[in-house]
């Protein structure tokens, strides 16, 4: 209606679809030969995709539309090419399905390092297939605003603690690496902003923030974006935790 009031709701929900992807890099990056090699893959293969992705998204909505009423939509699949497209996406996301499955084994091996992938991933296919058979995602949309709510605050932690905090030194990634729940308290900082900016459309947890917006009487603005801003106070919170942390004296070494 020629108003920019949605335009960042409409912006969140489309960095919400390109980060979740985000930690499926580190799980199949860390077969790569060289730093250069793993950094250099994914950021061109995710961004050519990414772009591939909307631009064919984007010619669905002029090919596909007629008018401007909802019974003016035509399938896809009846313009030009659109059956080609449409096989595109369909086998973009029986991929995605795969990749899916082994990187929810490859983050659930953080808590239990002994257990099998491949039993991991099988469990987990027939899991998800059965919760498909029952459950009805038709709300993709809340869908984004939850996923995007977890993932954009956790990429601005991991920015800072990295290359801010660590100047791009290697992680502690072994069994004995300590755990850091000053991280975690900067991600959800970062959480609870973008769900008060950004509350989405998720049934009773929607309803939830709605209800904490009005105790606070917070009222978001046409202009605030939940990811960039979520990422900021992330990013900013661990930036603060780390910087303290490591001020701190370390009781083990002053025993010694």
């Amino acid at each position: 209606e020629g108003s920019w009031s949605k335009f960042w709701i409409g912006a969140d929900a489309a960095l919400a679809v390109s980060i979740s992807w985000v930690p499926l890099a580190a799980d199949y990056t860390r077969h790569s030969r060289s730093t250069k090699a793993a950094f250099g893959a994914a950021s061109v293969s995710y961004t050519a995709t990414q772009i591939v992705a909307y631009v064919l998204g984007l010619f669905a909505l002029a090919l596909a539309a007629r008018g401007g009423t909802d019974d003016a939509y035509q399938p896809f699949q009846a313009v030009t090419l659109g059956a080609l497209f449409f096989a595109v996406l369909v086998l973009r996301e029986v991929d995605q399905s795969f990749a899916d499955n082994y990187s929810t084994a490859v983050s659930i091996q953080n808590l239990a390092p002994r257990a099998d992938r491949r039993v991991l991933t099988v469990l987990l296919g027939g899991l998800t297939a059965g919760l498909a058979l029952v459950l009805n995602i038709d709300n993709y949309f809340g869908f984004l605003g939850l996923i995007g709510s977890v993932f954009v605050p956790m990429l601005g932690v991991l920015a800072v603690d990295f290359f801010v905090l660590g100047r791009g030194r290697d992680w502690n990634v072994s069994a004995a690496a300590p755990s850091r729940w000053g991280m975690i308290t900067a991600w959800g900082a970062g959480f609870v902003v973008y769900q008060l900016i950004n509350p989405g459309d998720a049934g009773r947890w929607t309803d939830f923030w709605i209800d904490l917006q009005g105790r606070l009487h917070f009222t978001p603005a046409t202009w605030m974006s939940a990811s960039l801003l979520s990422f900021v106070i992330a990013g900013l919170a661990a930036y603060v935790i780390g910087t303290v942390g490591a001020r701190s004296p370390d009781p083990a070494k002053s025993s010694v």
